[in-house]
């Protein structure tokens, strides 16, 4: 995810390309998303929808993936949604890799946006294993549970509301959080290292846990610190990932190992 909340969206409707800035519909996601649970088809006929290329994601994701992870991540995936500020399928590989091979039981993820990386982690998690997405915007929160729900997944994801640096001692104290077997930093750049600290303080990455951190083109700092770190294992993997009429941009995904 993108760290500008107001970039464009570039997005396809009736053959023509849309661009749509985002912060310019909060307010209306607002109304949509707090509503009491109604039919889809009512949801997605209010007025207030109309034009919204988020809202025609989740209706595209309601009536034709629903109940299946895969096809969700398709629809986000598709050119025509134009949804770029998500990890995507190159990216996405790398994350696939890295449950299969490690099968955390814990997964922590800071920033959701619309519940991509939620659903990429979490449709592969064992059936023991928990993923508590935390998201400091409250719309983006809802519209990503319910992203995970049309997934099927809402049994082993749970998107938390807050910052991490709040959300994490609850998760500790009130949910029995010990440890974090893999974290997903993918949030506000500014805050990729107080909220790694903040999960070092509270003992929530002990020796094994692993840290994976997107978006370092523009995470520089962060890059540099953990690399010079003498508590990890780092690697970096390069992408170059692409946004809309053939542009598109170097960037890269950092996997640490916490060595003690």
């Amino acid at each position: 995810m993108l760290n500008q909340r107001n970039l464009l969206i570039a997005g396809v409707a009736g053959g023509a390309i849309a661009l749509v800035v985002v912060g310019a519909h909060k307010a209306m996601m607002r109304r949509i998303i707090n509503r009491p649970p109604v039919a889809i088809a009512a949801v997605y006929a209010a007025p207030e929808a109309q034009g919204s290329p988020v809202l025609s994601v989740l209706a595209s994701a309601v009536q034709h993936a629903q109940g299946s992870p895969d096809a969700v991540l398709s629809v986000l995936d598709s050119p025509a949604v134009g949804l770029n500020m998500s990890v995507g399928p190159e990216k996405g590989a790398l994350l696939d890799r890295l449950v299969t091979e490690r099968a955390p039981r814990v997964v922590v993820e800071f920033g959701a946006y619309y519940g991509y990386s939620a659903v990429r982690l979490g449709r592969l998690l064992k059936d023991d294993a928990v993923l508590y997405s935390i998201e400091v915007d409250p719309v983006c929160a809802a519209i990503s549970s319910k992203i995970v729900e049309y997934a099927g997944l809402a049994d082993r994801v749970r998107v938390v509301v807050g910052s991490a640096a709040t959300v994490l001692p609850r998760l500790r104290d009130a949910h029995g959080v010990s440890r974090i077997d893999l974290l997903f930093i993918d949030h506000d750049k500014e805050a990729y290292i107080p909220d790694l600290r903040a999960a070092e303080r509270l003992g929530l990455l002990p020796a094994g846990s692993l840290v994976v951190a997107d978006n370092m083109s523009m995470a520089t700092e962060y890059l540099k610190t953990v690399q010079a770190d003498a508590k990890y294992e780092s690697q970096l993997h390069q992408f170059r990932v692409p946004l809309f009429a053939g542009l598109g941009f170097q960037d890269g995904v950092l996997v640490s190992k916490r060595l003690a």
